[in-house]
């Protein structure tokens, strides 16, 4: 499963007024930015963190220009220096949503479950509360599910399976098209035997978002451990014409022991 990842793409512009000098810094920082983004989506982060390194030295206390330099940090799998970044971004501004997630999402990445569920724990029963109003709430309503998701991913992999499934409820209940979120809850519900709930939740995904392949693949799981080896096929088969990535994971995935003498799962998964 995934976890995600929210950018924001705006300035936080200097608080001053816009004579002279600090003009022309908000414009080189508004450019620097724009730069910036621009490298992000060639791919090449490096250049964008320097980009966003000059915008700091003009403007140290733009928490949007942290957040972003973290987020290139993670997608250079640097997330030592993106929590630094993280934290920098919070500093400045604790309820900023985007980095209060992809701070945790990089303590998932490392493979830190119980720190980043103790993060997002303190995040949703803490700052979710305590400083953000309803209407706020409201507005950012993805990113609070998102890190409700988040947690429940963190809360499966400790083992924790009854308080991630209400994890994934409880982003369902902020954001209830977040196909991520009904996927989880299947794959939940299918590690507790119960199948009927796992195929609801697998195909309430597939009718928000018919090509999400992670959907897509672990249906194909729930169909080939209930017996419905054809629909399993046909399913594994959209989910790796969509992404390539379940190829690999499907051929030594124990859902799949009923077709591993199959010519067409063994065509399918071949590298």
């Amino acid at each position: 499963m995934s976890v995600l990842i929210y950018i924001v793409c705006h300035v936080v512009p200097i608080m001053q007024d816009d004579s002279g000098n600090a003009k022309h810094s908000r414009d080189a920082a508004r450019s620097l930015y724009n730069r910036g983004t621009a490298y992000a989506r060639l791919c090449n982060f490096k250049l964008a963190i320097e980009c966003f390194d000059k915008i700091l030295e003009l403007e140290p206390d733009n928490s949007n220009a942290w957040y972003r330099r973290g987020v290139m940090f993670v997608r250079l799998c640097d997330y030592d220096e993106a929590i630094k970044s993280y934290d920098r971004a919070l500093r400045i501004k604790p309820n900023h949503a985007a980095a209060l997630n992809s701070r945790g999402v990089a303590l998932l990445m490392m493979e830190q479950y119980e720190a980043a569920e103790a993060h997002f724990a303190g995040v949703l029963d803490d700052v979710s509360e305590r400083l953000m109003t309803p209407a706020s709430r409201a507005g950012a309503g993805k990113q609070w599910a998102s890190m409700w998701c988040n947690r429940g991913y963190a809360l499966e992999q400790l083992g924790l399976l009854e308080d991630a499934l209400g994890c994934y409820g409880r982003a369902l209940e902020l954001d209830p098209g977040y196909a991520l979120a009904w996927s989880n809850m299947g794959v939940i519900h299918e590690k507790l035997k119960e199948h009927s709930k796992a195929m609801k939740c697998f195909n309430e995904a597939l009718r928000i978002n018919p090509d999400y392949p992670g959907a897509l693949y672990n249906r194909a799981c729930l169909l080939a451990v209930t017996g419905d080896l054809e629909g399993a096929l046909e399913s594994l088969k959209r989910a790796v014409a969509l992404s390539d990535d379940y190829r690999d994971r499907a051929r030594d995935d124990r859902h799949f022991h009923s077709l591993q003498q199959d010519d067409r799962f063994n065509i399918l998964t071949a590298r």
